[in-house]
């Protein structure tokens, strides 16, 4: 089973808007506001019923569900956004090579 941590951001574009969604402790937020499941999210953009992980790129045709994993969250705001993107707002601790 995938977990996310809370403080990830999943990025999608959907008809030319980029949409941000963070997992938060007890769900989802998107635009403001939190929402119990993906798949609420998802219906929000589109406007049609969909599956949300899916829709964001978690998973394939077939797949383990995503399960959130409350963590704390980090307060690091560097970001690189593509299409469909998973990010961490955790940091990243360096390994025995020295490399950033």
């Amino acid at each position: 089973m995938r977990h996310l941590k809370v403080g990830t951001v999943m990025v999608r574009e959907h008809q030319g808007t980029l949409h941000e969604v963070m997992v938060v402790p007890g769900g989802f937020c998107w635009q403001d506001k939190t929402y119990p499941s993906l798949s609420t999210i998802a219906q929000a953009i589109t406007g049609t019923s969909w599956n949300g992980p899916r829709f964001l790129g978690l998973r394939g045709g077939s797949g383990p569900e995503v399960a959130v994993e409350p963590v704390r969250v980090m307060k690091d705001q560097s970001r690189v956004l593509s299409r469909g993107s998973i990010r961490s707002s955790g940091r990243v601790s360096q390994g025995s090579e020295g490399r950033p």
